[in-house]
This record gives C-alpha cells, sequence and structure tokens, in this order.
C-alpha cells in the first residue's frame, strides 16, 4: 500500500504489469526476454510494452518513501495499454 496526495492506495501485482506490459497476466508461455529497467536523467518514465523495458529518471528516485508515491502516481496515471 502506498499514500498519494494522502489516500492510500493499494496497487496490485497485475497494475503494474499493465503497466510494464500492457497486459494483466503474464503470458502461458512467458515473456521472450525479462523485463529491463534502466536509469536515465528526464523528468518522466518511459515505457516499452513491446521491448519490455522501463526507463525510470534518477532524480525523481532519490528517497524512498517520495520514491514509492511517484512510482504509484505514474502507474495510476497511466491509463494502460489500447485505454489512451
Amino acid at each position: 500500500m502506498a499514500t498519494v496526495d494522502d489516500t492510500a492506495v493499494t496497487l496490485s501485482t497485475s497494475d503494474i504489469l499493465l503497466w510494464l506490459t500492457g497486459s494483466r497476466q503474464l503470458p502461458a508461455v512467458g515473456f521472450s526476454s525479462p523485463i529491463k529497467v534502466h536509469f536515465y536523467n528526464d523528468p518522466l518514465p518511459h515505457v516499452s510494452t513491446c521491448g519490455l523495458y522501463v526507463e525510470l529518471p534518477v532524480g525523481k528516485l532519490q528517497h524512498a518513501r517520495s520514491s514509492v508515491k511517484v512510482l504509484t502516481g505514474w502507474i495510476l496515471d497511466s491509463p494502460g495499454f489500447g485505454h489512451v
């Protein structure tokens, strides 16, 4: 559970999986490659559902407590693959 704007929010693994891959469940045969995580200096994250990678901004994730809030916000604010 995380707190976003003083509101308790619970993310499920399917919420995170949807944000990273565009699907709420693991493929029956698994992914073609592991999900890669890169860190860089940009204000917003980039997620490639086809390339199976996420690029996270280093500057926004310096402190553990604020990082949970920031990551949760990004996941909740993302409409999901095909829901734009």
